[in-house]
């Protein structure tokens, strides 16, 4: 660890609040919607209580982003752990069926923080040349919990309820909020730049690559992923095995996402990034005809080992030719797209669902994964770092 991050305690910390976040939350997102229909909510009240969460997600990246690099990184994760923790105080007090709607835009607000301020805050302290790798390990923690997540969810709701979820939540946050008393004890954090707002509306021809890759995959998931659970189900697969089928896309991206940052530190990111793309969309095609638990399994965890191909080396393609001081902004920004492609998604598929079939659907999740992914490699062409996919070199910016 000590030649991809200079200093190993800081990363193990940001590390572990990124873990007891993303589980707690990861645990209560899936059981949210069946708590809040029990209080009596209807339909058009669960579909605000989403909006507003990831709209908050959506469109206050950016503005938190640009926030942290401005005034440090260490308050704005702090600030953001205290609303989280806010947040799951809230789902064990709050039974009002339209403050809860408050309440999930503040996790939205938080959620719009954490994660790109974080890696922005890693990002200060890396080895640049690991960049790929770091960032590949760091997303272990959002993955692993994202896996781990709803069966964990599921064992605790099955013996204690939804208000067991939510007080194991409210204790992860706990944790997360102790966790970043040495955070707080060092001295990192952007130092105030005044320069950056005339520079900020300046963008790369690889961060329009890259936010068109990610605006396409999110929205190539979205579509996958809002019928795969109906697709399976409807195929014979209970519900317990429906949710493993589930896990294992994120357990294949948590096993790969790490050899394969160090992989696109030693070679091509972009090329990792075309690669990565293709395969998954090409995997959307080949969804097993004959159903059973296993091959469906496999499926599910080749898309997340396909998918650890282009997600690191990704992230360090965008910061490394990211403008000075940008960090935060930009993976505010980054979120915020691939926010508005899940939105997209979503949409897009329930009109192809609904006039052709589930079937077609996914096929057209593999068609928007194919159409982002050329666009992607038609943009960086034209980015003289990147002629003919050859490896780029490590372009320092500090």
């Amino acid at each position: 660890m000590s030649s991809v991050i200079a200093d190993k305690k800081l990363f193990l910390t940001a590390f572990a609040i990124n873990f007891c976040i993303s589980l707690g939350f990861c645990m209560t997102d899936s059981f949210f919607s069946i708590y809040y229909k029990s209080l009596g909510a209807e339909a058009l009240l669960i579909g605000f209580s989403a909006a507003s969460y990831q709209l908050a997600k959506a469109l206050l990246g950016p503005v938190l982003g640009k926030i942290a690099d401005y005034k440090g990184y260490i308050k704005v994760i702090v600030s953001s752990v205290i609303l989280y923790l806010f947040v799951a105080a809230a789902f064990l007090i709050v039974t009002n069926i339209y403050f809860l709607i408050g309440i999930r835009l503040i996790q939205g607000i938080a959620c719009a923080a954490l994660r790109p301020v974080l890696y922005g805050f890693i990002n200060l302290k890396m080895n640049r040349a690991c960049r790929s790798e770091t960032f590949g390990t760091f997303d272990i923690a959002f993955y692993a919990a994202l896996a781990l997540g709803p069966l964990l969810g599921g064992v605790v709701s099955r013996y204690a309820g939804i208000a067991g979820i939510f007080h194991l939540t409210f204790i992860l946050c706990i944790i997360a909020l102790v966790l970043c008393i040495p955070l707080i004890k060092q001295e990192y954090g952007c130092p105030a730049r005044r320069t950056f707002y005339a520079r900020s509306l300046q963008f790369s021809k690889t961060e329009i690559a890259m936010y068109v890759f990610i605006f396409g995959k999110a929205s190539s998931l979205a579509c996958f992923t809002v019928y795969y659970p109906i697709y399976l189900i409807g195929n014979g697969l209970s519900s317990f095995e429906t949710g493993i089928v589930l896990s294992c896309s994120a357990i294949g991206m948590c096993f790969f996402i790490k050899p394969m940052g160090r992989l696109a530190d030693i070679s091509s990111k972009p090329l990792m990034v075309f690669i990565g793309g293709c395969s998954v969309s090409l995997m959307y095609f080949w969804l097993p005809e004959h159903i059973s638990f296993y091959n469906v399994s496999v499926f599910s965890f080749l898309c997340g080992a396909f998918g650890a191909m282009s997600q690191p080396a990704g992230v360090s393609l965008l910061m490394q030719n990211r403008y000075q001081g940008r960090d935060a902004s930009m993976m505010g920004i980054f979120n915020s797209v691939m926010g508005l492609g899940f939105a997209f998604g979503a949409v897009f598929s329930s009109g192809i669902a609904d006039r052709f079939g589930i079937n077609e659907a996914f096929t057209a999740s593999g068609i928007i994964g194919f159409i982002s992914t050329l666009l992607f490699l038609a943009i960086i062409k034209t980015e003289t770092a990147f002629p003919r996919f050859m490896k780029e070199s490590i372009i320092h910016k500090n």
